[in-house]
């Protein structure tokens, strides 16, 4: 219809003389007061049609027009002829100004105007004030507007609201300002006072009952939709009537039910945390309390968040209108009850608070059955209190998150491929880490005399195996490389002694540690050394006087460099000959701890010995070189 109306109005303005063009939902009209085929005698009409008005806006170009009697009369003829076509019963709207100029109407434009305009009487309005039940003020402009002075009805806002005009058929047209298609229509504005007092009085009501259930003021928005008045705030929209006021009221007796009920669950479960101070969640967040969400009437009632042996546990109870009720988070899981689509909103109520009991109970439960778990984790020093290795995930349920990092020999020790992905009982947890603990004790304790045995007590022999270390790491360096060794602890807490990428793996016992090590070395040395002994490429001289260099300062490097006269295979022989022929003497080292001590003796020990024999040699701790002079 509206387009028709354009082509209608363009197609009449042509025939009269005038320039036309339809652009961006406007008609622009070049008018001549006098017949001219030159575009800059004219002056442009902008126009905007509805249904219900005609918007007219002139705009000049920068020559000064004086519109003349004849220009009236032309104007007046063509909205009078457009009207009469159409059958037009909207009215006629134009501004007194024009950018910076004024232009007064002298000859008749106006009268037409208003003439067009159906304005009410004096009586009507007084009538139409005294009837309103609120505090407002009534402008006239192009329509009439009701202002709502007390901000309550947002849609009788000054700039942006509800407009009043007399329509067709003699009744009453209220047209939003910026939406003219939204009409509703009224007999009187006796009945359009009874429908703005009935709003008024909704909007109140919803108003006061959310600021009492939020404990503030808040934003909103009151606005119509066809006939209905709707609660507008943000994406959440709602029809003002009998069952957003029920929701509205099952929304109060919910937060009075649940801060109560809340506070009931955080009193019992801290008295619980207190009789038992040995369980510490940390972080702990405890909130029973309205915390409202920034800008709309959503809220939070509850909310819990604490973590133990780093199992979080989370959950939040909202208070959401545009999910029509309430959503309780429980940890990744969230559950919506909507309170409109329910006629006993107690049941709702009760399932929820069952929910409540459920998550406290089964948070107590896992708590109590850590107990063990913490107090043998106290027992052990080495620990230090760090229980980031251990995941807690149910009764009688836990997963290592990886080997206890503060163990002395934690780059000794392994587990099993699934040993991080896997749960275990808390039995076979325990266990485990008992297992742990009592390894790197073994380790600290034994290591340094079983590399004492295999790097310098037991007589020399070029096809032996010895101890090397490198970066924190632990090898098995023999005549074919270097392997490095770990004590790795299955799931069910055997222990292996485990040459990697050799596919070599010998049980180990705690209960005879050194023993057990010994054995499991030595059988690594004849399964190696079988395929060496007979292969005669690799019996190289250089390569044994770096074994030899490894050997004794118990590293990987071997490095030498030789500032001698004499060849590398007589070195080699020199150097055999005499360590072949003496012995050192065990050492006590009484742990790891002491171990570099241990060490360095050792060397220069070794140092002495080949230049009490006339082989002179110069370590260098930093390189970790020998210098043969």
């Amino acid at each position: 219809m509206k387009k028709s109306l354009y082509l209608l109005l363009r197609d009449i303005s042509i025939s009269q003389g005038h320039m036309a063009n339809i652009h961006n939902d406007e008609l622009v009209i070049y008018f001549f007061q006098e017949p001219s085929l030159d575009v800059n005698d004219s002056f442009r009409i902008h126009i905007k049609i509805s249904k219900l008005d005609i918007t007219i806006r002139f705009s000049f170009n920068e020559r000064r027009f004086k519109i003349s009697e004849r220009g009236e009369s032309k104007l007046t003829s063509l909205f009078n002829e457009f009207k009469n076509q159409a059958n037009y019963k909207g009215v006629f709207k134009i501004r007194d100004r024009y950018g910076d100029d004024d232009y007064e109407f002298n000859f008749g434009f106006l009268d037409f105007l208003k003439k067009e305009k159906k304005s009410f009487e004096k009586e009507e309005l007084n009538a139409f004030s005294n009837a309103l039940s609120f505090d407002h003020h009534i402008l006239e402009e192009d329509d009439y507007i009701v202002e709502d002075l007390t901000t309550t009805l947002h849609f009788l806002e000054k700039s942006s609201g509800c407009v009043i005009r007399r329509i067709p058929n003699n009744r009453v047209g209220l047209i939003q300002k910026y939406n003219d298609e939204q009409l509703l229509s009224f007999d009187t504005l006796k009945e359009l006072a009874a429908f703005f007092n009935k709003c008024f009085n909704d909007a109140t009501k919803v108003r006061k009952k959310w600021e009492i259930i939020l404990e503030t003021t808040f934003s909103h928005t009151f606005r119509i939709e066809g006939s209905c008045l709707v609660f507008n705030q943000w994406y959440y929209s709602s029809n003002v009537n009998e069952l957003f006021n029920k929701f509205t009221d099952s929304v109060a007796e919910a937060k009075d039910r649940f801060l109560r009920i809340g506070q009931d669950y955080k009193q019992s479960f801290e008295n619980f945390l207190f009789e038992y101070p040995q369980i510490n969640p940390s972080p702990y967040i405890s909130e029973v309390k309205l915390v409202p969400n920034k800008d709309l009437i959503s809220f939070q009632l509850l909310r819990y968040n604490f973590s133990l042996l780093n199992k979080r546990y989370t959950l939040k109870l909202t208070v959401e209108p545009m999910m029509n009720g309430l959503v309780l988070e429980v940890g990744r899981t969230s559950k919506v009850f909507n309170l409109c689509d329910s006629n006993n909103c107690e049941q709702i109520f009760d399932e929820i608070q069952a929910e409540l009991g459920t998550f406290f109970s089964r948070v107590k439960a896992e708590f109590l059955d850590t107990l063990e778990v913490l107090n043998t984790s106290q027992k052990y020093s080495i620990l230090d209190g760090d229980l980031s290795f251990v995941s807690l995930i149910g009764v009688d349920r836990y997963r290592f998150n990886r080997i206890p990092p503060s163990l002395s020999s934690i780059s000794l020790i392994y587990g099993e491929p699934s040993f991080t992905i896997r749960s275990f009982t808390k039995t076979e947890f325990l266990t485990q880490l008992r297992t742990f603990v009592k390894l790197d004790n073994l380790i600290l304790e034994h290591l340094p005399t079983i590399i004492s045995h295999f790097n310098y007590v037991r007589k020399y022999d070029k096809y032996q195996v010895f101890f090397a270390f490198k970066r924190e790491k632990l090898f098995i360096a023999t005549p074919v490389g270097n392997f490095e060794a770990v004590f790795k602890v299955n799931n069910d807490s055997s222990i292996k002694f485990v040459l990697l990428n050799k596919n070599l793996s010998y049980p180990i016992h705690t209960s005879a540690f050194f023993e057990t090590v010994l054995k499991a070395v030595e059988n690594i040395e004849k399964h190696i050394l079988l395929t060496y002994i007979f292969d005669s490429e690799n019996q190289n001289s250089s390569d044994e006087l770096s074994q030899i260099f490894s050997r004794y300062t118990v590293d990987t490097s071997g490095l030498f460099e030789n500032h001698t006269k004499y060849e590398m295979r007589e070195l080699t022989e020199e150097i055999v000959k005499i360590i072949s022929s003496n012995r050192f003497k065990p050492l006590n080292c009484s742990s790891m701890f002491e171990f570099d001590n241990f060490k360095e003796k050792r060397i220069i020990e070794f140092v002495e010995l080949l230049s009490s024999n006339k082989v002179l040699l110069e370590y260098l701790p930093l390189t970790g070189a020998f210098y043969i002079n």
